[in-house]
């Protein structure tokens, strides 16, 4: 049998023991990556707490980032601050959030 005939060949194509390690770049702080004026603020989306702390589930806090996303467009946010007026699904929660870090905690969860 040839070799180019059988199921999953692909010609130049290294097996996975064979390849090399990718380089990984560690951005060591996203404040290098901003105008001088920009300010970083991480968005925290809970629908629980644990602990303490926020439980995030990855499938709703993406749906809830394209949301902010889409809402601080329409509303054409300025400044960081505005993002606590943030209420589709999820809402601000003061207590848990900080300068850098604002939790938003789902409506139907409180």
């Amino acid at each position: 049998m040839e070799r180019q005939a059988r199921a999953g060949y692909r010609p130049g194509r290294l097996k996975h023991h064979d390849r090399q390690p990718r380089q990984r770049r560690v951005c060591q702080s996203r404040s290098a990556h901003l105008a001088g004026d920009a300010t970083a603020v991480t968005c925290l989306f809970g629908e629980g707490i644990r602990n303490g702390k926020p439980i995030q589930r990855s499938t709703a806090s993406k749906k809830a980032r394209g949301s902010m996303a889409r809402w601080m467009a329409e509303n054409k946010l300025e400044d960081a601050s505005e993002l606590t007026a943030f209420n589709i699904g999820y809402r601000h929660i003061p207590e848990l959030s900080d300068k850098n870090t604002l939790v938003f905690m789902n409506a139907q969860a409180q």
